[in-house]
């Protein structure tokens, strides 16, 4: 059974569903009441009513000396009971009718007699006329009864609808406390979705944005970290080419030293610049690339397409270095979620690390790996023996990861000897 998606048809089924129960209310109430009257009511008690009516009828005739024809004077007497009805007839004609006129001659003008009807003679100073009265014992109950049941059918349409309504308002107020927690307060608590309408949508949205705050809160965190830890390592290795780079400067200033001595360390002194130079840069690309993250989006290309050249590429550049290089590459034929220019910084940073930190004695891997749902690039190298190592704060592999975040995962496995740089692209499903 489908779910009413709509408020407005709620509101209609509601109404409808509370007049329903309202009128079944009246009916039991009415019927009720109908059946247990009718039960109280006996025919002998009916017809002493009617008899006591009959003797003061006659009564009322004979102190006013009235005739047949004194009309307004018997209509009168028709008012002195309530809910009193009077027909009188003469030679088999209605003479005087309390609730309108007699009939012309020559239509039907006497009632059938059957148990609970009976005529009586009246005498009138010009006359003698029978009567059919008819009175309705207990109808004044009758009235307190439809009225009783029309006010309890109003109370149960009311009260059906205002509960309803009041469940609607109490989940509305339950949306506004999320929406206020949510500006300020903890929101770990998750929002109640019932129900498929509007407010459904409302708290979903709501919930969607719970998620969404809680995800950029985590990621706000994890930057945090990531530039503390970041200034924290930067400040160091900034520190160490730093110092070599005075102490070499002092000791050209200090001391007369030979051109080939003098050389050395210049060109010591160089070196060390251009290493805090490229911290510098990496620290830039850092920031920059924090930046640019938010305000960019992936495009799906073909794998090939995306990563082909750039490895290509990186390939042709370490073998003129004289590096070793084995590649095994596959091409499934699907889609990937990338960034172009996220992914030209990743390969030159990557093949920037592998120029400066892999042993050029040993192979250079670069390869493919499937899984049902990603596809993994993967960089393994033998890492040199060299006083020159790797800076502490790993500025560039943090870069290579951070663009990664947007595209998919990267993943760093170093052991003794050997670096490995995996990059992981998530496989679009085919639409």
């Amino acid at each position: 059974m489908n779910k009413i998606k709509s408020l407005t048809l709620k509101l209609i089924c509601m109404v409808l569903i509370a007049a329903t129960l309202a009128g079944l209310v009246f009916l039991v109430v009415y019927q009720g009441a109908d059946y247990f009257l009718n039960k109280r009511i006996e025919k002998s008690t009916y017809q002493n009513e009617v008899y006591e009516y009959a003797v003061d009828l006659q009564n009322y005739v004979l102190e006013n000396n009235l005739s047949m024809e004194d009309e307004e004077e018997i209509f009168k007497w028709t008012k002195r009971g309530n809910f009193l009805y009077l027909i009188l007839y003469k030679n088999g004609h209605v003479i005087f009718d309390s609730l309108g006129e007699p009939p012309e001659d020559g239509e039907p003008n006497i009632l059938e007699e059957n148990e609970w009807t009976t005529y009586y003679n009246i005498e009138f100073c010009d006359g003698v006329a029978q009567a059919f009265i008819l009175i309705a014992p207990g109808y004044k109950y009758y009235i307190l009864t439809l009225i009783a049941g029309i006010i309890l059918g109003l109370m149960v349409f009311l009260f059906t609808f205002i509960y309803w309504v009041n469940k609607e308002i109490t989940y509305i107020k339950k949306l506004s406390e999320y929406v206020k927690l949510m500006e300020g307060g903890p929101i770990d608590q998750s929002i109640d979705i019932r129900g498929v309408d509007e407010l459904s949508d409302l708290a979903t949205g709501l919930e969607q944005m719970r998620l969404s705050l809680i995800e950029n809160i985590e990621t706000e965190k994890k930057l945090t970290l990531a530039n503390q830890n970041l200034v924290a390592g930067m400040s160091h290795d900034l520190r160490t080419p730093l110092t070599s780079l005075i102490m070499y400067l002092e000791i050209l200033r200090g001391t007369k030293q030979s051109h080939e001595q003098s050389l050395y360390y210049l060109d010591k002194s160089y070196n060390k610049a251009m290493h805090i130079k490229e911290l510098s840069d990496q620290l830039f690309e850092f920031f920059l690339i924090s930046k640019e993250a938010k305000n960019n989006k992936s495009v799906p290309v073909k794998i090939k397409d995306a990563l082909h050249d750039y490895l290509s590429e990186m390939a042709l550049i370490l073998s003129q270095k004289e590096f070793n290089v084995e590649v095994n590459l596959e091409w499934w034929n699907a889609e990937i979620s990338i960034r172009f220019d996220f992914l030209e910084r990743i390969m030159d940073n990557i093949t920037s690390n592998i120029l400066k930190y892999a042993d050029a004695e040993a192979p250079i891997l670069i390869k493919t790996s499937y899984m049902p749902t990603t596809i993994a690039v993967i960089f393994s190298n033998k890492i040199k023996t060299s006083d020159e190592t790797a800076e502490s704060a790993k500025v560039g592999v943090t870069n290579i990861c951070l663009m990664m975040d947007k595209m998919g995962r990267c993943e760093i496995n170093e052991s003794a000897d050997v670096y490995e740089t995996k990059l992981i692209f998530d496989i679009m499903p085919k639409s």
